[in-house]
């Protein structure tokens, strides 16, 4: 996951440079960047929480953890990410 984050970054990173020397808005690729950049942050989160659980994995150790709402964060990151833009959208 992490490695198609990167992937993604890079192509806005080059569409966001190629916009700005047309001349052209970015906030749409500026909105893309910040979901893809929190997503990333939160995996990231979500790796070092679970690894400092350690062995106690049991299902009340997980419910009791904030890898959950960690993972709730990442699923409306990429509902936000995968929504059409408003051109798109007729807005």
């Amino acid at each position: 996951m992490l490695g198609e984050l990167t992937r993604l970054e890079d192509a806005v990173g080059r569409a966001l440079i190629d916009e700005t020397l047309a001349g052209k808005a970015t906030d749409y690729l500026d909105q893309i960047m910040s979901l893809t950049t929190g997503i990333r942050e939160t995996v990231l989160d979500m790796g070092r929480q679970i690894a400092g659980s350690g062995d106690d994995l049991s299902p009340r150790a997980q419910a009791d953890s904030s890898v959950a709402a960690l993972g709730d964060d990442v699923t409306l990151r990429l509902q936000t990410l995968t929504a059409s833009p408003p051109r798109m959208a007729g807005g």
